[in-house]
């Protein structure tokens, strides 16, 4: 059974109701169950025209996380990236009519291959502009690091900023569900360990141009074809993880 939050926004009214979802169900037995709870019929066109979003939650005690920080709502994103890939991801994430988004080229990191979690949330906390006309900013960098048992693992590392109050949020927290173990990552790792870049935030090659050239294949989207799990899924991810920091 999950519990459903459904927040209007300018009120904060928070509603929630318990839905137990499998394969077969469909959006529109959720409008019943929605329609049983509070007697009136819902569509989500409806309630995307009302500005309501929706969250699903596992532990109704982040009912009180949801209607307390509402005040931040989420209007409008400038992505510090020009990459289509992401743009997609986050207004697939989002909703195109709850947000208007926007890509700006972002700062220079001067790491082509960022090398460690903490070097990786910095080189997304350095894409950040200034005077960017946006409520909030989002960095999105994908990392790499070695584990415990010697593996190297790729990862996704999303930060956003509120511009009118200055307070950051990550998914650091949160960074463990991104985890992509990359195959033969350490003789790809050997290939670029000596290039480090001047940041000292890792190196100036990817391991995702490596794989992209000896495999024919995206370099920014080799997980989809050799690990079966598409970048949009893991920046998807991400994000869920950045939210449950924001909300």
């Amino acid at each position: 059974m999950i519990r459903y939050l459904i927040i209007t926004i300018p009120d904060k009214k928070v509603l929630s109701v318990d839905f137990e979802y499998d394969e077969t169900k469909t959006i529109m037995d959720l409008k019943k169950c929605i329609k049983g709870n509070y007697g009136i019929p819902v569509s989500f066109q409806v309630l995307i025209e009302n500005d309501i979003m929706f969250r699903v939650v596992n532990n109704y005690d982040l009912l009180c996380n949801y209607s307390t920080t509402l005040e931040m709502k989420i209007e409008s994103i400038g992505m510090m990236s020009m990459s289509r890939l992401k743009y997609d991801t986050l207004i697939d994430f989002f909703g195109p009519k709850f947000i208007k988004c926007r890509k700006f080229l972002g700062n220079d990191t001067g790491t082509e291959q960022p090398f460690g979690i903490d070097e990786t949330f910095e080189c997304a906390k350095k894409r950040f502009m200034n005077d960017c006309d946006m409520r909030f900013l989002i960095s999105i960098e994908n990392g790499i690091f070695r584990d415990d048992n010697g593996d190297v693992i790729d990862f996704c590392a999303v930060l956003m900023k509120d511009e009118e109050t200055g307070r950051l949020f990550s998914n650091r927290k949160h960074i463990h569900s991104t985890f992509i173990k990359i195959t033969d990552g350490n003789d790809y790792f050997d290939m670029i360990k000596d290039d480090v870049a001047e940041t000292g935030l890792g190196f100036n090659t990817t391991i995702g141009f490596l794989l992209g050239k000896k495999y024919k294949i995206p370099k920014n989207n080799w997980m989809k074809h050799l690990n079966n799990f598409p970048r949009e899924k893991q920046i998807y991810i991400a994000l869920q993880g950045l939210m449950k920091e924001v909300i």
